[in-house]
């Protein structure tokens, strides 16, 4: 079985996830309007697809101006998105996310019928974006990504050491916010996925570090947490644990 969205223009499935009735769960984004879910969506923008195991398929656009990069389903068949803003308009399933100079990250919540339940944007003068997302059994998030100044993901604000610094947030079920915490240095930092253990009490980081733009000079170490990682100049990858 294949199943096939796209249009004129730069089309990308961004991400796969499995519902706990077996569905696949696709996000993806869309450069140009698309037929999807019957309907043709109204410009570029985001799209959510789920396939179920007998071939059924059901789409739903979900907003313009939003890229989704990840995307998780709880127990209680919810989709939570890890975002970003395109610059210009956004919206995200029929609710204005408002105007936007840069890229600004988006965390959300789709209930199992598709509606919007909670959204947080956030950003600064900088490039901010959500890259990955992980559930645990109670619904709560866990998202990863990357800042470039300062944001305020709740909590209070936090500020980057570096040209990007790692940023790693967790939401409960109803979107409150739980915790942040921030890794960087000088050079560019960034989380890129996200996982945690099935007694749902580690979280496994995946990242890169230390890359200088390319100058190929010596990076500075990563504190995680107390524990010192040495880099290259050109970018290091890193996995570490969160407990």
């Amino acid at each position: 079985m294949a199943v096939r969205f796209g249009g004129e223009g730069n089309d990308v499935g961004r991400a796969l996830a499995l519902s706990p009735g077996g569905d696949v769960v696709l996000a993806a984004s869309f450069g140009t309007a698309v037929e999807l879910g019957g309907e043709r969506t109204p410009g570029g923008g985001a799209g959510i697809a789920r396939i179920s195991t007998a071939g059924a398929v059901m789409a739903e656009y979900v907003g313009i101006g939003v890229s989704v990069e990840d995307v998780a389903v709880t127990s209680d068949d919810r989709l939570v998105l890890a975002a970003r803003t395109r610059g210009g308009p956004a919206s995200l399933v029929g609710t204005e996310l408002g105007d936007f100079a840069t890229f600004d990250a988006v965390a959300a919540s789709l209930d199992a019928a598709g509606e919007l339940e909670w959204v947080h944007v956030f950003g600064d003068a900088g490039s901010d974006l959500f890259e990955a997302v992980a559930v645990d059994d109670a619904g709560s998030a866990y998202l990863a990504g990357s800042f470039e100044v300062a944001l305020e993901p709740g909590g209070g604000a936090v500020y980057a050491n570096g040209r990007d610094d790692m940023l790693l947030v967790s939401y409960d079920a109803a979107g409150a916010h739980r915790w942040t915490r921030v890794y960087g240095e000088r050079d560019g930092d960034f989380a890129r996925s996200i996982s945690l253990d099935p007694a749902s009490t580690r979280i496994v980081v995946g990242a890169s570090f230390g890359d200088d733009g390319g100058s190929g000079g010596v990076g500075v170490p990563l504190d995680l947490d107390g524990v010192s990682v040495e880099g290259g100049g050109r970018g290091t990858g890193v996995v570490f644990v969160m407990e």
